[in-house]
Protein backbone atom coordinates (compact mmCIF):
# COMPACT_ATOMS: atom_id res chain seq x y z
CA UNK A 1 0.00 0.00 0.00
CA UNK A 2 2.80 2.40 0.89
CA UNK A 3 4.63 1.57 -2.34
CA UNK A 4 1.52 2.35 -4.40
CA UNK A 5 1.11 5.63 -2.55
CA UNK A 6 4.76 6.60 -3.20
CA UNK A 7 4.46 5.73 -6.89
CA UNK A 8 1.27 7.78 -7.21
CA UNK A 9 2.91 10.70 -5.38
CA UNK A 10 5.97 10.61 -7.68
CA UNK A 11 3.73 10.57 -10.76
CA UNK A 12 1.79 13.57 -9.46
CA UNK A 13 5.02 15.51 -8.77
CA UNK A 14 6.52 14.72 -12.19
CA UNK A 15 3.24 15.58 -13.88
CA UNK A 16 3.19 18.91 -12.07
CA UNK A 17 6.79 19.69 -13.02
CA UNK A 18 6.12 19.21 -16.72
CA UNK A 19 2.53 20.44 -16.88
CA UNK A 20 3.59 23.80 -18.26
CA UNK A 21 1.30 25.75 -20.50
CA UNK A 22 2.11 28.58 -22.88
CA UNK A 23 2.31 31.17 -20.11
CA UNK A 24 5.03 29.28 -18.21
CA UNK A 25 7.58 29.80 -21.01
CA UNK A 26 7.48 33.56 -20.56
CA UNK A 27 10.61 35.07 -19.08
CA UNK A 28 14.25 35.83 -19.86
CA UNK A 29 16.67 33.06 -20.83
CA UNK A 30 20.40 32.69 -21.48
CA UNK A 31 21.11 30.26 -24.32
CA UNK A 32 24.41 28.40 -24.92
CA UNK A 33 24.51 26.90 -28.43
CA UNK A 34 26.47 24.02 -30.03
CA UNK A 35 26.35 23.95 -33.82
CA UNK A 36 27.43 21.89 -36.82
CA UNK A 37 27.21 23.16 -40.40
CA UNK A 38 27.46 22.05 -44.02
CA UNK A 39 28.22 25.01 -46.30
CA UNK A 40 28.48 25.70 -50.03
CA UNK A 41 30.20 28.84 -51.32
CA UNK A 42 30.42 30.57 -54.69
CA UNK A 43 32.95 33.42 -54.67
CA UNK A 44 34.17 34.83 -57.98
CA UNK A 45 36.97 36.66 -56.16
CA UNK A 46 38.71 33.30 -55.64
CA UNK A 47 39.80 30.42 -57.85
CA UNK A 48 38.26 27.87 -57.97
CA UNK A 49 35.03 29.68 -57.32
CA UNK A 50 32.91 26.81 -55.92
CA UNK A 51 33.63 25.31 -52.50
CA UNK A 52 31.79 23.11 -50.02
CA UNK A 53 32.57 21.52 -46.68
CA UNK A 54 31.79 21.03 -43.00
CA UNK A 55 32.28 23.16 -39.93
CA UNK A 56 31.46 23.49 -36.27
CA UNK A 57 30.78 26.34 -33.93
CA UNK A 58 29.74 27.68 -30.55
CA UNK A 59 27.45 30.50 -29.60
CA UNK A 60 25.55 32.32 -26.91
CA UNK A 61 22.16 33.97 -27.07
CA UNK A 62 19.26 35.44 -25.15
CA UNK A 63 15.55 34.74 -25.38
CA UNK A 64 13.00 37.18 -23.97
CA UNK A 65 9.26 36.47 -23.91
CA UNK A 66 6.76 38.73 -22.20
CA UNK A 67 3.04 38.70 -22.93
CA UNK A 68 2.78 38.93 -26.73
CA UNK A 69 6.35 40.08 -27.39
CA UNK A 70 9.25 37.76 -28.21
CA UNK A 71 12.84 38.89 -28.77
CA UNK A 72 15.62 36.46 -29.70
CA UNK A 73 19.26 37.12 -30.44
CA UNK A 74 22.26 34.85 -30.82
CA UNK A 75 25.96 35.35 -31.50
CA UNK A 76 27.39 32.31 -33.27
CA UNK A 77 30.90 31.65 -34.62
CA UNK A 78 31.87 28.81 -36.99
CA UNK A 79 35.14 27.43 -38.32
CA UNK A 80 34.82 25.56 -41.62
CA UNK A 81 37.07 23.52 -43.92
CA UNK A 82 35.95 23.84 -47.55
CA UNK A 83 37.14 21.94 -50.62
CA UNK A 84 36.54 22.89 -54.27
CA UNK A 85 33.80 21.03 -56.10
CA UNK A 86 36.17 20.16 -58.94
CA UNK A 87 39.91 19.78 -58.41
CA UNK A 88 42.55 17.17 -59.24
CA UNK A 89 44.34 17.92 -55.98
CA UNK A 90 41.83 19.21 -53.44
CA UNK A 91 44.37 19.32 -50.59
CA UNK A 92 46.30 22.11 -52.31
CA UNK A 93 43.21 24.21 -52.91
CA UNK A 94 41.38 23.77 -49.61
CA UNK A 95 40.27 26.99 -47.96
CA UNK A 96 39.44 27.78 -44.38
CA UNK A 97 36.34 29.85 -43.72
CA UNK A 98 35.39 31.56 -40.48
CA UNK A 99 32.15 33.38 -39.90
CA UNK A 100 30.47 35.26 -37.08
CA UNK A 101 26.73 35.88 -37.10
CA UNK A 102 24.60 38.05 -34.86
CA UNK A 103 20.95 37.17 -35.42
CA UNK A 104 18.19 39.37 -34.02
CA UNK A 105 14.50 38.50 -34.29
CA UNK A 106 11.58 40.56 -32.99
CA UNK A 107 8.14 38.91 -32.97
CA UNK A 108 4.63 39.87 -31.93
CA UNK A 109 1.92 37.26 -31.39
CA UNK A 110 -0.83 38.17 -33.83
CA UNK A 111 -3.01 35.15 -32.99
CA UNK A 112 -3.04 32.97 -29.86
CA UNK A 113 -5.08 29.87 -29.04
CA UNK A 114 -4.77 27.11 -26.47
CA UNK A 115 -2.02 25.32 -28.41
CA UNK A 116 -1.08 27.60 -31.31
CA UNK A 117 0.73 30.93 -31.54
CA UNK A 118 1.19 32.75 -34.86
CA UNK A 119 3.93 35.39 -34.98
CA UNK A 120 4.94 38.27 -37.23
CA UNK A 121 8.01 40.44 -36.89
CA UNK A 122 11.36 41.67 -38.15
CA UNK A 123 14.72 39.96 -38.69
CA UNK A 124 18.01 41.90 -38.39
CA UNK A 125 21.05 39.70 -39.14
CA UNK A 126 24.58 41.10 -38.89
CA UNK A 127 27.39 38.84 -40.09
CA UNK A 128 31.02 38.71 -41.18
CA UNK A 129 32.46 35.93 -43.33
CA UNK A 130 36.21 35.47 -43.84
CA UNK A 131 37.78 32.99 -46.28
CA UNK A 132 41.48 32.21 -46.76
CA UNK A 133 42.74 30.26 -49.77
CA UNK A 134 46.45 29.41 -50.05
CA UNK A 135 47.84 26.93 -52.53
CA UNK A 136 50.11 26.55 -55.53
CA UNK A 137 51.66 29.92 -56.52
CA UNK A 138 48.86 32.24 -55.49
CA UNK A 139 46.70 32.87 -52.47
CA UNK A 140 43.72 35.02 -51.73
CA UNK A 141 41.59 36.12 -48.85
CA UNK A 142 38.12 37.59 -49.01
CA UNK A 143 35.59 38.72 -46.48
CA UNK A 144 32.03 39.95 -46.52
CA UNK A 145 30.34 42.09 -43.88
CA UNK A 146 26.63 42.89 -43.94
CA UNK A 147 23.80 44.25 -41.84
CA UNK A 148 20.38 43.43 -43.27
CA UNK A 149 16.74 43.88 -42.31
CA UNK A 150 13.54 42.25 -43.51
CA UNK A 151 10.22 40.66 -42.54
CA UNK A 152 9.88 37.46 -40.53
CA UNK A 153 7.03 35.16 -39.56
CA UNK A 154 6.63 32.07 -37.43
CA UNK A 155 4.28 29.67 -35.70
CA UNK A 156 4.42 27.67 -32.46
CA UNK A 157 2.55 24.55 -31.39
CA UNK A 158 2.40 23.62 -27.69
CA UNK A 159 1.72 19.97 -26.82
CA UNK A 160 2.42 17.26 -24.26
CA UNK A 161 4.22 13.98 -24.90
CA UNK A 162 5.56 11.45 -22.37
CA UNK A 163 4.31 13.66 -19.53
CA UNK A 164 6.49 16.52 -20.73
CA UNK A 165 5.65 19.86 -22.28
CA UNK A 166 6.96 20.46 -25.81
CA UNK A 167 7.00 23.36 -28.27
CA UNK A 168 7.35 22.77 -32.02
CA UNK A 169 8.25 25.91 -33.98
CA UNK A 170 8.78 27.03 -37.54
CA UNK A 171 10.18 30.40 -38.67
CA UNK A 172 11.03 32.09 -41.95
CA UNK A 173 12.83 35.39 -42.57
CA UNK A 174 13.66 37.36 -45.71
CA UNK A 175 16.12 40.21 -45.02
CA UNK A 176 16.18 41.99 -48.36
CA UNK A 177 17.75 45.38 -47.66
CA UNK A 178 20.85 46.50 -45.86
CA UNK A 179 24.41 47.77 -45.91
CA UNK A 180 27.57 45.83 -46.72
CA UNK A 181 31.10 45.68 -48.03
CA UNK A 182 33.35 42.91 -49.34
CA UNK A 183 37.05 43.67 -49.84
CA UNK A 184 39.21 40.98 -51.44
CA UNK A 185 42.99 40.59 -51.44
CA UNK A 186 44.85 38.35 -53.89
CA UNK A 187 48.51 37.32 -54.19
CA UNK A 188 49.66 36.12 -57.62
CA UNK A 189 53.22 34.73 -57.85
CA UNK A 190 54.30 36.70 -54.79
CA UNK A 191 52.80 40.00 -55.94
CA UNK A 192 50.11 41.44 -53.70
CA UNK A 193 47.08 43.10 -55.29
CA UNK A 194 44.00 44.58 -53.68
CA UNK A 195 40.45 44.89 -54.93
CA UNK A 196 38.09 46.67 -52.56
CA UNK A 197 34.43 46.78 -53.47
CA UNK A 198 32.77 50.04 -52.43
CA UNK A 199 30.46 50.02 -49.48
CA UNK A 200 26.94 49.80 -50.77
CA UNK A 201 23.28 49.72 -49.86
CA UNK A 202 21.07 46.96 -51.18
CA UNK A 203 22.07 44.42 -53.85
CA UNK A 204 22.11 41.66 -51.21
CA UNK A 205 19.47 39.47 -49.63
CA UNK A 206 19.12 36.47 -47.35
CA UNK A 207 16.50 33.74 -47.00
CA UNK A 208 16.41 31.79 -43.76
CA UNK A 209 14.11 29.06 -42.46
CA UNK A 210 14.22 27.45 -39.03
CA UNK A 211 12.55 24.38 -37.53
CA UNK A 212 12.88 23.93 -33.79
CA UNK A 213 11.74 21.50 -31.10
CA UNK A 214 11.93 22.54 -27.43
CA UNK A 215 11.34 20.43 -24.34
CA UNK A 216 10.24 22.15 -21.12
CA UNK A 217 12.22 21.16 -18.04
CA UNK A 218 12.05 21.82 -14.33
CA UNK A 219 12.52 25.31 -12.89
CA UNK A 220 11.39 26.87 -16.17
CA UNK A 221 14.49 25.73 -18.09
CA UNK A 222 14.34 24.28 -21.60
CA UNK A 223 16.48 22.42 -24.10
CA UNK A 224 16.03 22.16 -27.83
CA UNK A 225 17.18 21.05 -31.25
CA UNK A 226 17.08 23.35 -34.26
CA UNK A 227 17.63 22.94 -38.01
CA UNK A 228 18.41 26.09 -40.02
CA UNK A 229 18.68 26.53 -43.79
CA UNK A 230 20.22 29.80 -45.01
CA UNK A 231 20.85 31.24 -48.46
CA UNK A 232 22.68 34.52 -49.08
CA UNK A 233 23.51 36.36 -52.32
CA UNK A 234 25.41 39.56 -53.10
CA UNK A 235 25.61 40.67 -56.74
CA UNK A 236 27.88 43.72 -56.37
CA UNK A 237 31.14 43.35 -58.36
CA UNK A 238 32.35 39.78 -57.75
CA UNK A 239 29.27 37.63 -57.23
CA UNK A 240 29.23 35.78 -53.91
CA UNK A 241 26.61 33.26 -52.81
CA UNK A 242 26.42 31.08 -49.73
CA UNK A 243 24.12 28.26 -48.72
CA UNK A 244 24.25 26.34 -45.46
CA UNK A 245 22.50 23.66 -43.43
CA UNK A 246 22.94 23.96 -39.67
CA UNK A 247 21.99 21.64 -36.83
CA UNK A 248 22.06 23.21 -33.38
CA UNK A 249 21.62 21.88 -29.87
CA UNK A 250 20.95 24.50 -27.23
CA UNK A 251 19.86 25.01 -23.65
CA UNK A 252 17.69 27.78 -22.25
CA UNK A 253 18.45 28.76 -18.66
CA UNK A 254 15.75 30.90 -17.11
CA UNK A 255 16.97 33.93 -15.17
Amino acid sequence: MQQRFLVALMLMISSGLFAQNATRVEGTYITPIFSGKYQRVLDRAQSPVHYRGLGGGLGIGTHFHRKKWIFENELLAHYNLLNPNFSQNPLNTRITASDANLQNHFFYEIQVSEKWRHLAGVSLPVFVQYRLHSGHSNSSETWNAYALVGPAAGTQYHFRFLRKGWIAEGFAALPVWGYGTKPSFTRFFGRFTENISPRHWGNAYMLETRMRLRMLLMNGNQMGLQYTWTYFSDSVDNLSQLGSHQLQFYLLYKL
